[in-house]
């Protein structure tokens, strides 16, 4: 699952921030390390459960070709390990670092669309209103601007690219 991941990361530039996420995620490890090198480890059961449904979950959503909720169970496997076999105590440090390594993940196509789709047309509106500043005149019909240029007219399709998607998990990513 983990080849897969740095296979969209590798040839998807706008998920290639996910060789980053883990390095974050090791820097906050090593930030709280004097703390957990105190600590004594204390097995919680209820980790194990959490590492079982995990994996479970893993073989199922590979099984059924579920590949964005596969990506998910790696966060929840790695949370059940360390709460069955560190404890609370260590969990209450490391919950972030695990939890940040979300940011890596791409969402399921669907959501993806679903969530672009508004933010492609909010972009498409912002560039009709810009564009009579450089002399066109410009008309919004969903996510095609037609630009009225002396005799023609040109349309511009504005792609899920343009809709600031992957700058806003950026950003998220940057203030977590």
């Amino acid at each position: 699952e983990l080849w897969s991941l740095q296979t969209i990361w590798y040839s998807d530039a706008g998920w290639s921030h996910g060789f980053v996420v883990p390095l974050i995620s090791l820097f906050l490890i090593r930030e709280k390390w004097e703390t957990l090198r105190e600590l004594v480890p204390r097995v919680a059961w209820v980790g194990l459960l959490i590492l079982i449904l995990g994996v479970v979950g893993q073989v199922l959503f590979r099984a059924t070709g579920t590949t964005h909720m596969s990506n998910l169970s790696i966060p929840m496997v790695l949370l059940g390990v360390v709460l069955f076999v560190f404890g609370w105590e260590y969990l209450k440090l490391l919950w972030l670092p695990i939890s940040y390594l979300v940011f890596a993940i791409p969402p399921p196509n669907q959501l993806y669309g679903a969530l672009t789709s508004p933010m492609q047309i909010i972009a498409a509106e912002v560039g009709c209103w810009f564009l009579p500043l450089v002399g066109c005149e410009a008309h919004r019909t969903g996510t095609i601007i037609e630009i009225i240029k002396g005799s023609g007219i040109e349309r511009l399709d504005v792609e899920q690219a343009c809709s600031g998607m992957r700058m806003l998990v950026a950003f998220f990513a940057l203030a977590v």
